[in-house]
């Protein structure tokens, strides 16, 4: 029973500015996945995670410091926010939408990109915020509200639908050889042609290059920190 009302106490005297807070010698600074704002830190915004928050989720990672993971259907791309989405909620998002351009500031609907001062809409075969996403596997055209129907001989291309397959498939990015072998380590890209050079934050991935570590790594190296405040719920917390 002490040691209960000595936990209790011990998170009662907890100020809420100090959940994140790993500062060092006097210099405020925040833990990996949260992000300073006015002498305080905060949590990460849902679909970012990692040192003051400037990654956002890796692919197929959503959520509160992108810590769940996507089981999307072939007509669904993982949104970091809000889990697996198909092409027809970004759509339903774009027709309700009532922002867009003035005089001072630009925002654009979903489904759309800025150019200029102005609003226009996604190229074919993408569609989201700010046309970050491509066509889920046999979608295509206008924000890819369209399905392919694709012969044999023929691939669905994300802009355009079905076209005819000719020449050699080369292999893929992250992929190399008569066989399309794996990249051997700091190797990526076209062929493995690209050598990485990551900092400590990062990993070298196969197909891109140097990549934010997963979310897993940044709350591992501050569990301590975290298992001390998971018994404050949220709702106690004013900021």
């Amino acid at each position: 029973m002490r040691f209960l009302v000595l936990i209790l106490f011990i998170l009662k005297k907890v100020n809420a500015s100090d959940i994140g807070n790993c500062t060092v010698d006097g210099r405020v600074e925040c833990c990996s996945n949260y992000f300073l704002k006015e002498e305080k830190c905060f949590e990460c915004p849902v679909g970012t995670y990692g040192t003051n928050c400037t990654s956002s989720c890796p692919s197929n990672r959503f959520g509160s410091q992108c810590l769940q993971i996507c089981n999307c259907s072939k007509d669904q791309i993982c949104d970091d926010k809000y889990g697996c989405r198909t092409p027809e909620y970004y759509k339903e998002l774009y027709d309700n939408c009532t922002s867009g351009i003035s005089n001072t500031t630009t925002k654009c609907c979903t489904n759309q990109r800025i150019q200029g001062n102005n609003c226009q809409d996604c190229w074919n075969g993408t569609f989201g915020s700010d046309c970050q996403y491509k066509c889920p596997p046999n979608r295509y055209g206008r924000f890819c509200l369209n399905r392919c129907n694709c012969t044999a001989n023929e691939t669905c291309h994300y802009a355009t639908g079905c076209k005819i397959t000719t020449g050699n498939m080369k292999c893929p990015p992250g992929t190399f050889g008569k066989n399309c072998t794996r990249c051997p380590p700091n190797g990526f890209g076209d062929e493995c042609r690209g050598t990485c050079d990551c900092s400590k934050d990062q990993i070298c991935d196969s197909k891109n290059g140097c990549m934010p570590r997963p979310p897993e790594y940044f709350k591992k190296r501050y569990g301590k920190m975290e298992k001390l405040y998971l018994p404050i719920s949220s709702s106690s917390i004013v900021l």
